[in-house]
């Protein structure tokens, strides 16, 4: 197999890949999964949903559903990046 079929495998393998975890990232979470999922606690997830600081469903009058994909942009966007040359010496 050659280097340009290589790299098309495994570009393809990527999309798949990629399209998949899209497909996933469509499950309906309750607060208590989310808040799980975020490593939070449920109050205070809860607490993101009432405030509209993370988008939520409401499901009758008291129950929320938050879709996974909203969680994982949510937690995404509040990604604070590492400064790069700042290592801690021992």
């Amino acid at each position: 197999m050659s280097e340009i079929e290589r790299e098309h495998e495994v570009k393809h393998a990527l999309k798949v890949i990629a399209t998949a975890a899209t497909a996933s990232a469509d499950r309906w979470l309750t607060v208590a999964e989310a808040a799980s999922r975020a490593g939070m606690k449920i109050n205070t997830m809860y607490a993101c949903c009432l405030r509209r600081v993370l988008p939520s469903y409401k499901v009758g009058e008291k129950m929320r559903r938050i879709k996974e994909s909203d969680l994982l942009a949510w937690m995404e966007s509040s990604r604070v990046e590492a400064k790069s040359g700042h290592r801690k010496e021992t």
